[in-house]
């Protein structure tokens, strides 16, 4: 299964958003890089407030992957041109034990 995640996306954490700094910023942690498989899709999908947004971008992370939806997730796309958007919709799959075998990530 890990021959069908050969992309590779990075993920720029924000620290705690409680932590504002004199600009009103949050402050921004080292960005961490994970193997995935990012397909641009399509489809709708409901928001973490419950409202449906369409989504052009699907990541799909092996394992679990630390991610919040304050974070930014940077890629290059199919024409390499570098692309970073702000998750609307994070998801844990998980097997029949309980362990996340992957984390899907939308993005507008």
């Amino acid at each position: 299964m890990n021959h069908l995640f050969i992309d590779q996306a990075s993920i720029t954490r924000r620290k705690d958003n409680s932590v504002i700094d004199a600009w009103g910023k949050a402050e921004v942690l080292e960005p961490s890089t994970h193997r995935c498989r990012i397909e641009s899709v399509g489809q709708l999908v409901i928001d973490q407030h419950g409202k449906e947004i369409t989504s052009g971008t699907s990541i799909t992370f092996l394992g679990s992957v630390p991610i919040s939806y304050e974070d930014e997730v940077h890629w290059n796309d199919a024409f390499g041109h570098e692309m970073g958007k702000t998750p609307i919709r994070i998801e844990a799959i998980r097997d029949f034990q309980g362990k996340v075998r992957t984390t899907v990530v939308n993005l507008p």
